[in-house]
């Protein structure tokens, strides 16, 4: 089940996990990525970086994870969680093993097509030299988490947009991470296996305590799920205003047709406007 009012109330009094501290990005052709970043994240929020496509969502995203580096400013994390990445990609995987309690799922699943998805959950472990039989429990119960336990012998090939998508975000959660990092997983799928999905990440996020750093350019994909969104302009991108989401916790599909729902995506929505303008 879903998390209850009082969890997420707690969340909101929660100290802060992650701290950005003036975060550029300046690739070598001069293009400015980011410019000045400030944010804070708080242990078990799930916060929501919106904006245009363009504005450097994805690249501070991978700043955060550690698989860019900045050209100035600072990622601090406040405890061990960011150690290191493990899940979405085979190298994020196989840089950080399970060492560290972070994971990212990229937009793309990337999965290996030669690979079951057993196996496909089994890479960051494998790359980590894990014993057999403690691997396998993992992603046998990382399979179970997503709803996955009778297709673990599927091929990529065979499987549903959202089936893939659920065998990377298996493959994040094998790491057994407090921080996932997700970049637009479901912009690529219809709407009906998107809603389902965006549920089941909500229910993802409360039995396993996760922080949750979702990156989206839907306003109402943002407002479902967040407690807090981020919205961002481009060029050179940055954050430009925080939208408190103040809609209780479970959150259903019956949600998306309540006047409160509207109005907090009205709000994001002008907040997104004007960072356009």
């Amino acid at each position: 089940m879903s998390p209850e009012p009082a969890a997420a109330q707690g969340v909101a009094q929660a100290p802060a996990l992650l701290h950005l501290e003036g975060l550029a990005k300046i690739y070598s052709d001069g293009t400015r990525a980011l410019s000045a970043v400030n944010a804070d994240v708080r242990r078990g929020e799930l916060v929501s970086l919106l904006g245009p496509s363009g504005c450097g969502k994805s690249t501070l995203l991978r700043l955060i994870a550690g698989l860019d580096q900045a050209s100035a400013g600072k990622v601090r994390w406040l405890d061990d969680a960011g150690a290191g990445a493990a899940g979405g990609e085979a190298g994020a995987a196989g840089a950080a093993g399970t060492a560290g309690k972070l994971a990212f799922v990229f937009q793309e699943p990337a999965l290996l097509p030669w690979a079951n998805v057993f196996e496909n959950v089994r890479l960051p472990l494998k790359l980590a030299r894990r014993d057999r039989g403690s691997a396998d429990r993992a992603v046998a119960a990382a399979l179970a988490l997503v709803g996955l336990e009778d297709a673990r012998s599927a091929y990529p090939r065979t499987l549903s947009g959202g089936m893939r998508m659920r065998v990377s975000i298996a493959r994040a959660l094998v790491t057994e991470p407090s921080v996932l990092l997700l970049d637009e997983p479901f912009a690529a799928l219809d709407e009906i296996t998107r809603f389902k999905l965006n549920d089941d990440l909500l229910k993802l996020w409360h039995e396993r305590h996760l922080t949750v750093i979702f990156v989206t350019h839907s306003v109402f994909e943002a407002v479902y799920l967040s407690g807090r969104v981020l919205v961002m302009a481009a060029a050179p991108g940055r954050i430009v205003a925080e939208v408190p989401v103040a809609l209780p916790y479970p959150r259903e599909g019956t949600l998306r047709t309540e006047p409160a729902y509207g109005e907090r995506c009205r709000a994001v929505s002008r907040a997104l406007a004007e960072a356009a303008a």
